[in-house]
């Protein structure tokens, strides 16, 4: 930071403190408040950086507005590198974050090639923040390319402080016996150093370096592919609603053939992740699906409770989601149509904490009063279903990317 936007910052944080304890209590007190507010948060962000402020607090940044916002900030060369032949690894280093990310070949299984890869994040810069969600971009020798979202890192959203760090594994397949890999996760300040807390979201993007997937981890040359963009949409989505996560993404299954009238349907998976980002747990009770085909149609699926990957369920039960876990289920769909647009939502209750309201006022127990369930509609927002997995013309607008449908 230079000289003079270190002493312009060290001014607001001292008029911050001396507006906060002493003219706190006053309308005026409180203008100066906000303004010292909005003046920090502005400093404390990287110049460099693409973010996304949201001045209405009711409102959720949503990821893709975070990753749309930043067209790689003027480091796709330094990300993308795709004139370039290029090593099983890579380092990125956006907005204070630290990405190192490698891969290694694991072998050839059910007609797919399947490798390993390991991130390391690193928080080199002074805001404490937290991951939120991901961007996973594959693609293989021949330019086919898929795109996954979700929430946090595996379904882990960790808290970073300057100077921490976090790792995880996880793998993917493609068809080919190479191809390249690289995305982008979206983070959330929490604190800045000068202990400062945003009153409105901050979210910043943070890179993966391209990186090759090669069988024995050589440098090579391979296509970046074409991420879905416009009015393409992609067969994932990810959405925030009121502090929980869920991301989608849609795989085609196969073509079956039926008896009746010689009709063909169409089977899908729709790998489901939810996140719960809120401090006290909640149950997932109900989902729908709206199904809507090319030809204006639309249908509606709803399923009673879900059927949790790993939790030793034999049948889709309501499921109770304890603050900062992630659930994983799947769910089948068989389609009359090769292609659509799936929106949704999870109906949801969580036990919010007890009010107390004494004539019109808060502090004095109503008798029989105890916790209130308050009901969450987790919007699933707008995704493709694709036999020939790739994203789907929107000609209507309704589906772009970020939407909620």
């Amino acid at each position: 930071m230079a000289m003079k936007d270190a002493l312009q910052l060290a001014v607001l944080v001292a008029l911050f403190a001396v507006t906060t304890h002493i003219m706190k209590s006053t309308d005026k007190g409180s203008d100066v408040l906000g303004l010292c507010r909005r003046l920090l948060m502005r400093m404390m962000v990287p110049s460099s950086a693409s973010v996304v402020v949201v001045s209405d607090r009711s409102r959720q940044t949503q990821p893709d507005e975070v990753r749309q916002a930043s067209e790689f900030d003027g480091m796709e060369e330094k990300v993308l590198k795709c004139e370039d032949e290029i090593p099983a690894y890579s380092s990125v280093t956006t907005n204070g974050i630290r990405i190192f990310a490698e891969s290694f070949y694991h072998g050839f299984f059910d007609d797919e090639h399947w490798w390993i890869y390991r991130i390391e994040f690193k928080n080199v810069g002074s805001q404490r923040v937290q991951l939120l969600s991901r961007h996973w971009v594959f693609v293989d020798s021949n330019g086919k390319t898929t795109e996954v979202k979700g929430p946090g890192a595996r379904g882990l959203t960790p808290k970073l402080s300057p100077g921490k760090v976090f790792k995880y594994e996880s793998r993917t397949p493609i068809l080919t016996r190479q191809g390249s890999m690289y995305g982008s996760f979206q983070f959330q300040v929490i604190r800045h150093e000068t202990g400062v807390e945003p009153s409105n979201p901050i979210m910043f993007n943070a890179f993966v370096g391209r990186l090759a997937l090669s069988q024995e981890n050589e440098i090579v040359k391979v296509p970046c592919g074409k991420i879905a963009g416009g009015n393409m949409v992609p067969l994932t989505s990810v959405w925030i609603t009121d502090k929980v996560i869920v991301g989608v993404t849609s795989y085609f299954l196969e073509e079956m053939a039926l008896d009746v009238g010689k009709r063909k349907m169409f089977r899908f998976c729709l790998d489901v992740q939810i996140n719960n980002g809120q401090e006290e747990s909640m149950w997932l009770k109900h989902v729908r699906w709206r199904i809507h085909y090319l030809n204006g149609t639309v249908s509606v699926l709803d399923r009673n409770g879900i059927f949790a990957k790993g939790k030793g369920q034999t049948s889709p039960e309501q499921y109770q989601l304890a603050s900062a876990e992630t659930v994983l289920y799947e769910d089948i769909m068989d389609l009359e149509h090769a292609n659509a647009f799936v929106t949704g939502e999870i109906f949801s209750q969580a036990a919010s904490s007890e009010v107390e309201e004494k004539d019109g006022k808060r502090g004095g127990r109503v008798e029989g009063m105890g916790k209130q369930d308050k009901t969450i509609n987790l919007r699933i927002a707008p995704l493709a279903l694709n036999a020939e997995g790739e994203p789907i013309e929107d000609k209507s607008g309704r589906f772009k990317i970020g939407s909620s449908g």
